[in-house]
């Protein structure tokens, strides 16, 4: 749906002395969508010893397509010079594990002793609609974001 802004403080229209503030469309994608994420995910819940030792082991994959961004346009062509459309593509992967024991278990007491760790991998694989230069170094910083979420 187009949208209207109040134009600057200094464009104004007079109808005989009186000034009145003007409104200008805002740029936009008639287009434009949700973004689509698919998700694949594979795990393993596992317990032994009466679940005195326990835990899980999971895999994820993610792709996200039609990321939002603000994109440059040519000037004139949708009363901006800077849109907001679908242009991007991400991936996410990683993996995490977690092991839980059960050392002491009784009728007044229990004790339970955790580890989990986590790895995951961001990628923007696409940012842009062409091959901008300004964005060649975000999209490098970002494709090496790595967590490894120790505790």
């Amino acid at each position: 749906m187009g949208r209207y802004n109040y134009s600057n403080a200094g464009a104004n229209y007079f109808f005989g002395d009186s000034m009145v503030r003007l409104l200008r469309p805002v740029a936009f994608d008639e287009n434009l969508k949700w973004e689509e994420t698919t998700t694949y995910n594979i795990g393993l819940d596992y317990g032994f010893l009466d679940n005195r030792i326990s835990g899980t082991l999971d895999y994820y994959y993610r792709e996200t397509e039609d990321l939002l961004n603000t994109v440059a346009i040519p000037a004139g062509t949708n009363f901006s010079n800077q849109l907001l459309t679908n242009v991007g593509e991400l991936t996410n992967r990683g993996f995490e594990f977690s092991v839980t024991g059960r050392p002491i278990v009784g009728k007044d007491l229990s004790w339970n002793l955790s580890y989990n760790i986590a790895y995951n991998e961001n990628e923007i694989k696409k940012l842009t609609v062409n091959d901008d230069p300004d964005y060649e170094v975000l999209s490098m910083v970002a494709s090496m974001v790595v967590q490894v979420i120790i505790s």
